[in-house]
């Protein structure tokens, strides 16, 4: 995204519509350093992108040290988008002096989802508490795991992530549920899981 000439917006649009039993819709990395200096405009061509693919494309905005004022982010994203990487310690975070972002509660009041992405170095405890002691709750628990991730020494497998949030005081019954059926729920597969499950044989 440091350069806008790969940023095509029609031609991501046409995968993402041609191909909805795979393509959900569209992922943007916004960080200062993927971004260059072209700050947020990867993300509206994101949503713009997502919009022409057509109804129930979102986006999911990866965020890292973002670039300029999150509240700009935040204020694109959409009813259903998801931001990824939410409690990240990288710097321009959802908390700022020890206080939640305005910005945040209202992304998240008209429906974006908190996803928590925790990945090799996108989970920050300390933002994580402090955001969820003052109402921002996650609404995805996700590991990131990928070839870099997983060697790091956070070591994010699936339950390891899930324990930080048992030590968080999240009651164990909506830790599993943020991880299986609400992700399952926000991309639209719930009745494609039941009938997986339907279909298999007895033990």
């Amino acid at each position: 995204m440091v350069n806008l000439d790969y940023a095509n917006i029609d031609g991501c649009a046409k995968t993402v519509a041609e191909n909805p039993d795979m393509a959900l819709g569209v992922k943007v990395r916004i960080s200062d350093y993927t971004v260059g200096q072209n700050g947020i405009e990867p993300l509206r061509r994101a949503i713009k992108a997502a919009e022409v693919a057509g109804p129930g494309a979102r986006v999911m905005c990866h965020i890292g040290r973002a670039p300029g004022n999150l509240a700009d982010l935040l204020d694109l994203l959409r009813p259903g988008d998801v931001l990824t990487h939410a409690f990240s310690g990288a710097g321009n975070n959802v908390v700022q002096n020890g206080k939640l972002l305005p910005a945040a509660v209202a992304a998240k009041q008209r429906g974006v989802i908190m996803d928590v992405g925790h990945g090799g170095g996108s989970f920050d405890f300390t933002i994580a508490d402090s955001a969820m002691q003052q109402g921002l709750m996650p609404d995805t628990i996700s590991s990131d795991i990928h070839a870099a991730s997983i060697n790091s020494p956070s070591y994010p497998t699936l339950p390891w992530v899930m324990s930080k949030f048992l030590a968080l005081g999240m009651p164990l019954e909506e830790i599993v549920a943020k991880t299986t059926i609400e992700p399952a729920r926000v991309i639209g597969r719930v009745p494609g899981w039941a009938r997986f499950r339907s279909a298999r044989p007895p033990t």
